[in-house]
This record gives structure tokens, C-alpha cells and sequence, in this order.
């Protein structure tokens, strides 16, 4: 069984401060991905992901839902080499749909709805130790100096994503 919420941006009036939904990485680190790219949510038992021999490992497998066929992308394990626990009974999964393409995002954990401030984002610097190969697919760094537990992420450019080429990823 297939546990899914359906989120849907209401109206169209354009605001400075988008809503991004947080997909968490490990307990320290998060992505944003702006919500208008989210189709859905879903915690996706394995035994529903086609595993494909000779890809990457990043690449979970291939999943069939709601008449659509679509990677899930092990985000951790494209990001920082630690990849989601292999041996658990479901994944969280983001689908991001951006036209007819969809792709599936895994995380440890989907997060919250939050607006994001321009304020808030920060271009990459020297001390954000991202792989080169993935930083085309980073707008932004994300903080928010007034938490107390600061909590980093980074804002996702999702048609980067989208276009991929996961035979680069070594």
C-alpha cells in the first residue's frame, strides 16, 4: 500500500516569497524544492521499486504510480555518497513533475511546507563542500540564522534535476 498526499499551491497570485517543501537529506542537511514542481508525496514500500541491474547507484530503481513511469533518485547517496538505508520497508519519495517528465526524489525524511524569504538564500561559497558534479543543480544555500538549532539546506533547481545526466556520477 501506497501512502501518498496530494499537494496543491491554491491560487495564482504571484508573491516575492515562494512556498518550497523540505526534503531532508540526513538530521543535519535538507533540500527546498520550490512546491509548484512537487506532484505528490509518498512513503513507497521497496517492493513496489523495479530495481534495474548496471545504473548507478543512485538510481533506487523505476516505479510504476497512477499510470506514470519514473526513476527514484537516491538523493542522499547523489549528494554526499550515504545513501538511505537499503534494507528499510519503504522510501519517502517526492515526485516532481515538471511538464509530462516525472522523477522520484528519495530522502530520509519529507519535511515541512515553509516560505522562503530571498533574504534567506545565499550563493555557494569555499566552504560548503559540495561535489562539483552536483553544484549545477544548487541555486542557493539556505539559512535561518534565526533558528537555534541551525539547520542548513540547499535550494534545488529542479529543471537541472530533471536533465541530469546520472551516467556522469561516478
Amino acid at each position: 500500500m501506497v501512502q501518498s498526499i496530494e499537494l496543491n499551491q491554491q491560487g495564482s497570485a504571484p508573491v516575492q516569497d515562494s512556498p518550497y517543501l523540505s526534503l531532508e537529506l540526513d538530521q543535519q542537511t535538507s533540500i527546498f524544492i520550490e512546491l509548484k514542481y512537487i506532484r505528490e508525496t509518498l512513503i513507497l514500500p521497496v517492493d513496489r521499486i523495479a530495481q534495474i541491474p548496471n545504473v548507478h547507484p543512485c538510481l533506487v530503481g523505476l516505479v510504476e504510480h497512477r499510470g506514470s513511469i519514473f526513476w527514484v533518485v537516491d538523493l542522499p547517496q547523489l549528494f554526499s555518497g550515504t545513501g538511505i538505508d537499503t534494507n528499510a520497508i519503504a522510501i519517502h519519495v517526492a515526485v516532481l513533475q515538471v511538464g509530462d517528465l516525472f522523477l522520484g526524489l528519495g530522502v530520509y525524511r519529507i519535511g515541512k511546507v515553509q516560505t522562503i524569504s530571498q533574504d534567506r538564500i545565499y550563493p555557494l561559497d569555499e566552504q560548503q563542500q559540495i561535489s562539483p558534479l552536483v553544484k549545477p543543480l544548487i541555486q542557493g544555500f539556505v539559512v535561518d540564522r534565526a533558528e537555534i538549532n541551525l539547520h542548513q539546506g540547499y535550494l534545488i533547481n529542479v529543471e537541472a534535476m530533471m536533465n541530469f545526466d546520472f551516467n556522469l556520477v561516478s
